[in-house]
Protein backbone atom coordinates (compact mmCIF):
# COMPACT_ATOMS: atom_id res chain seq x y z
CA UNK A 1 0.00 0.00 0.00
CA UNK A 2 1.41 3.57 -0.83
CA UNK A 3 0.92 6.32 1.53
CA UNK A 4 -0.30 9.34 0.21
CA UNK A 5 2.66 12.23 1.00
CA UNK A 6 -0.05 13.52 3.20
CA UNK A 7 -0.05 10.28 5.27
CA UNK A 8 3.47 10.81 4.93
CA UNK A 9 3.69 14.15 6.60
CA UNK A 10 1.41 13.16 9.15
CA UNK A 11 3.47 10.40 9.90
CA UNK A 12 6.38 12.17 10.54
CA UNK A 13 4.27 14.68 12.14
CA UNK A 14 3.66 12.43 15.12
CA UNK A 15 7.31 11.06 15.19
CA UNK A 16 8.27 14.57 15.82
CA UNK A 17 5.94 15.42 18.59
CA UNK A 18 6.62 12.02 19.90
CA UNK A 19 10.28 12.89 19.95
CA UNK A 20 9.68 16.38 21.36
CA UNK A 21 7.51 14.84 24.12
CA UNK A 22 10.02 12.71 25.11
CA UNK A 23 13.10 15.65 25.32
CA UNK A 24 10.61 17.51 27.57
CA UNK A 25 10.26 14.60 29.63
CA UNK A 26 13.62 14.29 30.12
CA UNK A 27 14.27 17.84 30.73
CA UNK A 28 11.61 17.71 33.51
CA UNK A 29 13.55 14.58 35.11
CA UNK A 30 10.96 12.01 34.61
CA UNK A 31 11.72 8.34 34.96
CA UNK A 32 11.50 6.25 32.05
CA UNK A 33 8.88 3.92 33.02
CA UNK A 34 6.33 7.33 33.39
CA UNK A 35 7.40 8.45 29.80
CA UNK A 36 7.00 4.92 28.78
CA UNK A 37 3.44 4.83 29.95
CA UNK A 38 2.86 8.53 28.51
CA UNK A 39 4.42 7.97 25.13
CA UNK A 40 3.58 4.05 24.56
CA UNK A 41 6.71 3.64 23.08
CA UNK A 42 9.00 1.05 25.25
CA UNK A 43 12.13 1.76 27.78
CA UNK A 44 14.24 0.34 25.00
CA UNK A 45 13.55 3.05 22.52
CA UNK A 46 13.22 5.74 24.82
CA UNK A 47 16.94 4.75 25.86
CA UNK A 48 18.15 4.83 22.50
CA UNK A 49 16.27 8.01 21.49
CA UNK A 50 17.76 9.46 25.12
CA UNK A 51 21.50 8.36 24.13
CA UNK A 52 20.84 10.08 20.36
CA UNK A 53 19.70 13.18 21.85
CA UNK A 54 22.79 13.16 24.29
CA UNK A 55 25.22 12.85 21.25
CA UNK A 56 23.51 16.25 19.39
Amino acid sequence: MMLTLADRLRKEGKKETTREIIKNAFDLGLPINIIEKLTGISAEKINRMKEKMAQS
